[in-house]
This record gives structure tokens, sequence and C-alpha cells, in this order.
């Protein structure tokens, strides 16, 4: 089989990353893009090759070979390619050193020189230094961590050496039987067949793991290899696996001590990562009877209490993940993090039960922030049932950013969060009639919304941020609404209210068929772009029947069913047109 060679860059002439690249091989279309990143403190720039339009029972052998033009050094993989692991990354194909500038904005500057690209040993480099150091060859752009995780970076200068490499592949088999696999040998391998340095943050046990199966190759079961691989695959090549596989993965991964598995995949600890996955939402057929809350057979009950400090340097940086482990099949990740709500800062907490959920939880969590000398400066307590797919309890606002400012003597925080928590089985969620007459919703709330005589305690920046309804009735001095502490609303149950919500607040939800459309029609009258976002996902992965999903396509203008293509021209229209449709959704929902 032929060889192709795709020349291409890291950079472009002004200093900006390279577009990505398509091109054709073996009848698939592949793409290559680069992304920066910044991974357990390291920041770089990630390569991934992807192979669309691959069906079920094809299997795809390729020889990958990477070149650096530029010093002449070259590394080759062999990699299987499938529908479900379509992807190959090489993460921190170069790394870069951050400085701050000495000007007055003090922005933070990350150059990447040419003496890390393809650099296969990391082992004495730094990622931190007080002058920017000058190489022959280098580029340096602004560097930015976002709260989820993304990183914004801009190029500062035009870029004279681009850092030129070419990708070379080669067909070595297509099957239609999955070959043997064995134990991988991906970038940055050194004496193991991973970068252990890459996943020993997220999983400490790795190290210890890999020796053994080093040890042990031969008389190792290969169903057992087959798991482990795709394990790390799902972190580090983020292969697109199903809902089921990943549950199952998760299993074995909670045994061999990998606990943060849904967590570096995006679906555990990392609330924003987790609340943006397809894993979050579903819709489930009408239940019959009444969904009592109460305990089932033997109770099982967990309570863990803990204290921990702000560590955080300066305020703007407040990010810590704290994990309970409630049983050898249960962890309780609870995550800090900023949210910006109408020009202010708020801390944010969401916590996810991560684990085997072979039922459903009721959770009580309450968290309170504690001076030194003990007093409690805030307290807040929230209670939701947690399931696979609901399985977020959140506080969007728990208190402003500048009420964590004040240090000690030794600049360390005057204040710590304890954590009490509480997880009980139950056999149902709450039904209507289980609402009480008075709900709060988690956070300071400072206005009701009173529904069929019953009322709802909210937060007025929270609500108008996320649904424009609510903007111009909180905060537009023409509305009689905009100064009352109780308002009353008429077009909406209280029961459909509460929905609404708990959807919004919690950004997890498993919708019973007879109430997902109520709230996705409020979300798309009331212009809630979060909560239509979620219930898109819960229509997309429902395999109800009774749910039309064309016609809610047409209403209510959802993407539920891509179309597929490997036609390249179409791909990059589809690209180019994506931002303007997501736009003219969002017009015609706010002409309604």
């Amino acid at each position: 089989m032929e060889t192709t060679k795709v020349f291409t860059k890291l950079f472009n002439k002004d200093g900006s990353l390279s577009l990505p690249v398509n091109f054709q091989k073996s009848g698939f279309t592949w793409s290559i893009t680069l992304e920066f990143a910044e991974v357990h403190n390291v920041p770089a720039i990630d390569f991934k090759l992807k192979c669309d339009g691959i069906h079920d029972g094809i299997y795809l052998t390729m020889s990958i070979q990477i070149v650096n033009l530029t010093k002449g050094i070259f590394q080759n993989f062999e990699h299987v390619f499938d529908r479900q692991r379509n992807t190959f990354y090489y993460r921190r194909i170069v790394t870069g050193i951050r400085t701050v500038s000495k000007d007055k904005n003090g922005k933070t500057i990350t150059s990447f020189p040419i003496n890390r690209f393809l650099l296969d040993d990391e082992t004495r480099e730094h990622y931190d230094s007080k002058e920017q150091t000058k190489w022959p060859f280098y580029n340096p752009v602004t560097w930015n961590v976002l709260d989820d995780g993304r990183v914004e970076a801009k190029n500062i200068r035009k870029c004279y050496n681009k850092f030129e490499y070419v990708i070379v592949l080669k067909q070595l088999a297509v099957n239609e039987t999955s070959p043997l696999r064995s134990i991988p040998k991906w970038p940055k391998s050194d004496n193991y067949p991973v970068q252990i340095k890459f996943f020993e943050p997220m999983w400490p046990e790795v190290r210890k793991l890999m020796t053994k199966m080093k040890k042990k190759k031969k008389i190792i079961q290969e169903k057992y290899i087959e798991n482990i691989v795709d394990i790390l695959g799902a972190y580090y090549h983020q292969w697109d696996f199903d809902e089921d596989k990943l549950l199952e993965l998760n299993s074995i991964a909670i045994k061999i001590g990998f606990i943060r598995f849904m967590d570096g995949i995006g679906i555990g600890g990392d609330f924003l990562k987790m609340t943006n996955s397809n894993w979050a939402s579903n819709i489930v057929k009408t239940h019959q009877g009444k969904n009592n809350i109460k305990e089932i057979g033997k109770s099982i009950g967990f309570r863990k209490q803990q204290t921990h400090q702000v560590f955080s340097k300066y305020a703007s940086e407040i990010t810590y993940n704290g994990n309970f482990s409630l049983s050898q099949d249960l962890e309780k990740n609870v995550n800090f993090f900023l949210s910006n709500i109408w020009n202010q800062k708020y801390v944010s907490i969401g916590s996810v039960l991560v684990g085997d959920l072979i039922t459903n939880y009721e959770c009580i969590l309450e968290i309170s922030l504690v001076s030194k000398n003990g007093e409690n400066m805030n307290r807040k307590t929230v209670t939701r049932v947690l399931n696979r797919k609901q399985n977020t309890c959140c506080i969007p606002i728990f208190c402003l950013m500048d009420q964590l400012k004040t240090k000690d003597e030794n600049g360390n925080s005057e204040y710590s969060f304890q954590i009490t928590l509480d997880i009980r089985q139950v056999a149902k969620w709450r039904e209507e009639e289980e609402y009480h007459t008075e709900v709060e919703m988690p956070g300071p709330n400072d206005v009701f919304l009173k529904l069929e005589g019953k009322r709802i305690a909210v937060n007025r920046r929270f609500l108008a941020h996320h649904v424009k309804f609510f903007s111009g009735m909180f905060f537009n001095e023409n509305f009689k609404e905009y100064s009352k502490e109780e308002i009353e609303i008429n077009t909406v149950s209280f029961k459909e209210m509460n929905l609404f919500l708990d959807v919004l607040y919690h950004g997890t939800k498993l919708f019973d068929v007879s109430e997902y459309y109520h709230v996705l029609r409020m979300a798309d009258e009331w212009i809630c772009e979060k909560v239509i976002g979620i219930l898109e996902k819960a229509v997309r992965n429902t395999v109800c029947q009774c749910v039309n999903k064309k016609k809610l396509e047409k209403k209510f203008g959802l993407k539920i069913h891509p179309q597929p293509t490997t036609n390249p021209e179409s791909l990059k229209r589809e690209a180019i047109n994506q931002s303007d449709f997501q736009s003219e959704i969002k017009k015609q929902r706010v002409e309604k």
C-alpha cells in the first residue's frame, strides 16, 4: 500500500496556531488538528489525528510517522482505528515555558522553542521561568487558562520559523474483526507503554500497574489487556465510547485504582466538562404509581466531614477538587471554581457522584465557610436525588470572591471550607405532591417566584444571567416586577418551574417522558440556552419510541440528527456555517 505524506506546520506566519488540515487516505477522510492545552500544569500543544467515516466492523491498522523537518528527527507509531477508537493524540508534541511580562499588564507569556518540538524525554524540562529565554527559533503567545480548562492563547509577533513537519501514513491492514490488542507504545512512553507523567496526577497507581503488566505480559488475559488499553485510550486519545462501555470501563478502573477515570475524561469531578457531555442527560418512560422516597431493603448510609483550606495564591485563581471515597464503588467529588455573573465573581461549587450507581441516592451536601477562630461566615445546604444520569448536586452562587481576599500576616487565607456529606439509597425521585409549599434553591436568594399559591426562592442575578425573560424582569425599571420581592407567574405550573430550575441549577437531569416537553417549551419561550442544550442531549440520547425527535428538532431548532459526511468540502462548509446556524436559532427565539 502506498504511503501518504502530509506536509504542514505548527504555526502560521502571524504566529497563530495552524488551522486543521483535511485529506483523503484509504477511502476515509482524515484530519490533523492542533490545540493549546495545559494539563497537570504543563503548557503545551497537543496533536490530534482523526479518521472519519469508519463503520462498525472495520478495523484499520495504520503506521504513523511524525517528522520534525527543522531538526531532522522522527518518531514512529502503529495504531488501530475503528468507529469508536478513531483518534490518535500526541500529547505535548511541543511544550512551552511560561513567564510573566514586566509591563503594567503583567500578562503570562508562553514561549514554544524548536528544541522542544517532538521531544521524546521531558525528564529534565521546566515550564516556568522568571525571564523570557530567547532561542534561535521560538514562538511566544499570551497564555490564559479558562475556568473550564480550555486555553486562550493569542499570537504576539510574526513567526519566522513555522516549525514545519510531515505526517507519513501507511495502511498496514484492514480487518473485519478486531485484531489482537497488545500493550500500546504511545508518544513519550520511555520505559513504559504510555507517558506515566501524563497519567500519574490523576492515577497515582499507574506506574505500579504498568510495571506489573510488563513483568507478567505472557500470563495476563487478552480481555484484561484490552480493557486496560481502552481505559488508557479514553483518557489519552479521547476515544468516543458509548455510555454502556464507559460504565463498564469505570467499574474496572475503580478496581485497579483509577478512581478519577470519569473525571479524567470529563464526566466525573470536572463539573464544567461533565455537564457538557452527552452522558449527563436522558429521557425515560413514564413510571407507574407513586415515586416516593424510601429506603431500599437494608439502608446504606455514608457521612463524611472534612475541612479544606482555600489554596489560592491569587484571589482570581481559586480551583480545588476534594474527593470523598464513600465505598469501594462510590466516590463524591466536590469542585470549587469561579463564575462571572453580571460582572461579579462568585465562588461556585459543583459536586458529582461517580462510580457504580446501581440505584438512586439522596444526597445532602452542606458547605460552610469558616474563619480561623471557628466562626461560621456562610453556610449552604442542598438536597437532591442522584443516579447515573442525574449525578450532580450544585451551588452555583456560594459567596462573592472578594469575601475570600482576606489574608493573615503570612499571606494565607483566613478561611476554610467545611464540607459535610450525607448519602443514602432511595427508591425513586420526588413527585409533585412531595414538594413543599416553599422551595429554596441553593445559594443566597433575594426574590420569590409565586406559582399556584406556592413560593420558590431564587437569586435574581443567577436567573437573569441564564434566562433572557428574567433579565428584563429583574433589571429593567420599565417592568412592574423590577423592585418587587415576590413575583407571581401564571403561565406555568409549580411543578414545571421546579423542574426547569432543577436543570438550570444542577446541570444534569433524568427527565420523565411526561415532563421534558414542558421544560423544553419554557426554555425556548424564555430563551435559556443552557437548559435547551441539556434538553437537546436528552432528546438525542433517549430510546423511548414515543418521543418524536424530528418534530422537536423542527419546532425548537434542535440539532438532534447530524448528517455524517466524508466529503472534505462539505465538512469545511459545515464548520464555517455552524456559528451562523447557532446565531440564527438564537435570533429566532428572540423574535418569538
